[in-house]
C-alpha cells in the first residue's frame, strides 16, 4: 500500500536567503530534496495542500517548514499507523530540545515535550491540517527516542563559560521547525 502524504505549503521565506525552506541547503542537497528522498523510500504518494483544505485519511500530513529525519518519521509511523485516532508528532524532553528549542516556535507541554506540525490522519477520518496541527497534548505521540550525551571540551574564553566541558547530544531522531 502506498503511503498518502499531504505536504502543507506554508509559503514562508527564510531571510537573508530569500528562499523557501524547501530550497535552502542541507548537506549536499536541500530540505526539500531530503524529504523527497525519505518519502520515495517509503513509496509515498505526495500531494500539496493548503492549511484549510479538507483532508481524508489515511494520510500523513506534514508542514513544509518542519524537518524530520528518516528515523524520526519511521518510528513515528510505527507508533501511530493502525491506531484509530489522529496523532501529532512530538519529541520528548531531551538535551537536543534544551539546546535548540529557543530557535523554534513550537508548542511545549509541562513535561517538556515539543510538538511539531506533522500528524497522522487515520482511515475514515476527515479534517483539515489546521485542526490536526492543533491536536491536544493527549494526542501527541513521540517516536522511539535515544540520545547519547557526549562531553566535549568547551572553549571557555570564546563561549564565556566556567565549565571545561559541554554536553552535546548525539541522536538520529530529530524534528525541527525551520525558521
Amino acid at each position: 500500500m502506498t503511503l498518502a502524504v499531504r505536504i502543507v505549503r506554508r509559503g514562508r521565506v527564510l531571510h537573508p536567503f530569500n528562499a523557501s525552506v524547501d530550497d535552502c541547503g542541507l548537506g549536499v542537497g536541500t530540505f526539500g530534496s531530503y524529504r523527497a528522498a525519505i518519502l520515495h523510500e517509503l513509496d509515498a504518494g505526495v500531494t500539496e495542500v493548503a492549511l484549510d483544505d479538507d483532508l481524508q485519511g489515511p494520510a500523513l500530513v506534514w508542514s513544509d517548514d518542519v524537518f524530520v529525519t528518516r528515523r524520526c518519521l519511521r518510528t513515528f509511523l510505527r507508533a501511530v499507523v493502525g491506531g484509530g485516532e489522529s496523532a501529532r508528532l512530538c519529541l520528548p524532553k531531551s538535551r537536543l530540545l534544551e539546546l535548540f528549542l529557543p530557535l523554534q516556535d513550537v508548542e511545549v507541554d509541562e513535561q517538556g515535550r515539543a510538538a511539531y506540525e506533522l500528524a497522522w490522519l487515520p482511515a475514515g477520518t476527515k479534517t483539515t491540517a489546521r485542526e490536526l496541527f492543533a491536536l491536544g497534548r493527549d494526542r501527541w505521540r513521540a517516536p522511539r527516542y535515544q540520545e547519547v550525551l557526549l562531553q566535549m571540551p568547551s572553549p571557555r574564553f570564546i563561549l564565556k563559560r566556567d565549565s571545561a566541558v559541554m554536553v552535546v547530544p548525539l541522536t538520529s531522531t530529530v524534528a525541527m521547525r525551520v525558521r
